[in-house]
């Protein structure tokens, strides 16, 4: 997935509201919600448990609001995975 997509901006009107996920394989471009969500979509399609995280970056080169994903790789075990990063 990350050799594919590239990170930047996406214009929300620009995507094709019948397949938005499949659209960003289509343009290989996606922000931080998009490249998490279909990391997350694809997780469960393969039985894995994710979810989306939102909250704030704080890194002095881009302080913003941001969104992760968190993949469940154990009962009560929850990993970060940051498409962003």
């Amino acid at each position: 997935m990350m050799a594919n997509l590239h990170f930047g901006d996406v214009h929300r009107e620009q995507l094709d509201p019948t397949d938005v996920l499949g659209g960003l394989l289509r343009t290989t471009l996606a922000d931080c919600v998009l490249g998490s969500s279909l990391l997350i979509a694809l997780c469960r399609a393969s039985g894995i448990p994710a979810r989306l995280v939102s909250g704030y970056l704080l890194h002095p080169a881009n302080v913003g609001p941001h969104s992760w994903a968190e993949v469940r790789i154990a009962p009560d075990v929850w990993i970060p995975v940051d498409y962003g990063s």
